[in-house]
């Protein structure tokens, strides 16, 4: 029985692939725009950290009503 392995120009053709990605640190030509967009950015890190709390928390009450409610 022989065992599968990816042949090495698959994954040398995977690494050397473009992506388009947009590079978030892109410096904006007006200075009242590149603040804004970074206090947007800034805003948005922190929306997104408290969501994530938040979803943690919930994650971990529904935990423990669960096993609370099983004994």
């Amino acid at each position: 029985m022989e065992f599968y392995s990816p042949s090495p120009d698959f994954v040398n053709t995977a690494a050397l692939r473009q992506t388009n990605r947009v590079n978030s640190n892109v410096k904006m030509t007006d200075e009242k725009k590149q603040e804004r967009k970074e206090l947007i950015s800034y805003v948005k890190l922190h929306l997104d950290l408290i969501a994530v709390i938040l979803v943690i928390t919930y994650t971990g009450y529904l935990l423990y009503k669960a096993n609370k409610g099983g004994k």
